[in-house]
């Protein structure tokens, strides 16, 4: 046994702090409001979303998608992946099973949110002789745009 802030605890480390992505966060509040109302869904079939904000510029760096993130959303389209749902409400399963889904990162920049195929954005960084994604350039490889 071990003494942490005076509990006593197996842990031998102290959990990490949570860091939380407010910008990320509230964006994803945004759109699944908008979602919600919408009387034809955007899509028809669960569907993996990685969300990213520009933070009100016309580009957002590549490497605002971590690799984690492309490897995980590379493995639900390709092969399937286990998701432990840790926050939700009363009833909610505790883990999903995606099993060759849609995975999109979907990128909010001031004029636009845009859709793009984790595949497209993979072939877009690995090609691209800039350091990040413009807008402009985003709305010519997202599979759907909404404009703002």
């Amino acid at each position: 046994m071990y003494l942490q802030n005076g509990i006593k605890t197996n842990k031998i480390m102290q959990d990490l702090p949570i860091k939380i992505n407010r910008v990320e966060a509230n964006f994803g509040l945004e759109l699944r409001d908008y979602i919600s109302k919408l009387k034809e869904p955007i899509f028809t079939t669960t569907t993996w979303l990685e969300l990213k904000d520009s933070h009100g510029l016309d580009y957002i760096p590549f490497l605002a998608v971590e690799d984690i993130q492309i490897a995980e959303g590379l493995k639900t389209k390709r092969t399937g992946s286990l998701v432990r749902v840790t926050v939700g409400t009363t009833g909610t399963q505790d883990y999903i099973w995606r099993y060759k889904d849609p995975a999109y990162i979907v990128i909010r920049y001031p004029k636009s949110w845009c859709f793009i195929d984790i595949e497209t954005f993979v072939m877009e960084k690995e090609r691209s002789k800039r350091k990040s994604l413009l807008e402009s350039r985003a709305v010519e490889i997202s599979i759907k745009v909404i404009n703002k």
